[in-house]
């Protein structure tokens, strides 16, 4: 088993001294620091290593909004859930492996989340498949960026329903006051009327 801990990475059964990254470029791993106790140890700051995915615009081309189908996201079920097995697979993306396989038990108890096959009937692109084909995972980075973009647009459609909602209440104002005059003029010529008294 690999700990990397503070300045080196342990291999647990022998010592091997590796630089521990300090930060992270478009083409290293990144890692997130969290504390916890390995072996009955006191608190240690723990690397966690992931891929890194560079976003600098510098590094992309074509670039175009995104059209989401507000509708289309909103029909994903989020769902509670228990895992069946500590196996999982490779998953590859655009044939490129992006998460390794692992016997690493996975969570114990209650979970919750999406299902992958229900997922890719509605937004193909977010499914992510084992060596098989079949599908194994989904990439929740880019639902992140999907739910930004319904966000976006239900900012939008309230905005647009404020305004109008605006407009209403400053014709109903007008019309408040045409009316008031209305029932002056009226009542000076009929101050009997039932309206004027």
């Amino acid at each position: 088993m690999l700990q990397i801990r503070g300045g080196y990475t342990r291999l647990v059964g022998g010592d091997v001294g590796i630089k521990t990254w300090s930060t992270s470029t478009s083409n290293t791993v990144c890692y997130s620091d969290t504390s916890e106790t390995i072996e009955g140890t006191a608190s240690t700051t723990i690397h966690r290593l992931s891929a890194c995915t560079p976003s600098s615009k510098r590094y992309k081309e074509n670039i175009q909004p995104l059209n989401v189908s507000v509708d289309s996201v909103l029909q994903l079920q989020p769902v509670n859930f228990t895992w069946k097995t500590n196996h999982v697979d490779a998953v590859y993306k655009d044939g490129k492996m992006v998460q390794p396989a692992s016997d690493v038990p996975v969570s114990t108890g209650p979970n919750v989340g999406l299902i992958a096959e229900d997922v890719a009937k509605i937004i193909p692109e977010l499914a992510l498949y084992n060596n098989n084909g079949e599908i194994e995972n989904l990439d929740y980075r880019l639902l992140g960026v999907y739910e930004l973009a319904v966000l976006k647009q239900h900012h939008s459609d309230l905005a647009n329903i404020t305004n109008t909602a605006k407009s209403q209440q400053s014709q109903i104002d007008q019309l408040k006051q045409e009316n008031a005059a209305l029932k002056q003029l009226v009542c000076l010529d009929h101050p009997g009327a039932d309206l004027c008294k």
